[in-house]
């Protein structure tokens, strides 16, 4: 029994063969060649999404924890006074914001 027209167009298509040398040979519709080409090429790409799909997995969301700087009355009240600046020292680990270090430097002037 003879293959079916499209897988020999299918078989010479992949040796390389030009579509005008396959309707030569074959002595078929232009049509034939276009619609085989047309589907090997689709069938190809459906084949290269089916290897490349992946898996998107959620990942759980871990909840953030926001918690708010400490305020001057929670720090040490401890002031120990330099006798070169005069100026009181903060412990080093509270750093005042920006807007506190505005405040204190228009207060001393």
């Amino acid at each position: 029994m003879a293959k079916p027209l499209a897988h020999r167009i299918a078989a010479l298509i992949n040796k390389g063969l030009s579509n005008q040398e396959i309707i030569a040979r074959l002595k078929c519709e232009p049509q034939s060649v276009y619609n085989t080409r047309y589907y090997l090429k689709n069938k190809t790409k459906l084949l290269d999404k089916q290897k490349t799909k992946r898996k998107y997995v959620r990942k759980a969301v871990e909840p953030v924890v926001v918690q708010a700087p400490p305020t001057p009355a929670d720090l040490p009240t401890e002031i120990v006074e330099s006798p070169e600046v005069r100026t009181p020292l903060v412990p080093q680990t509270y750093e005042p914001s920006l807007w506190e270090r505005i405040k204190y430097w228009l207060a001393v002037k």
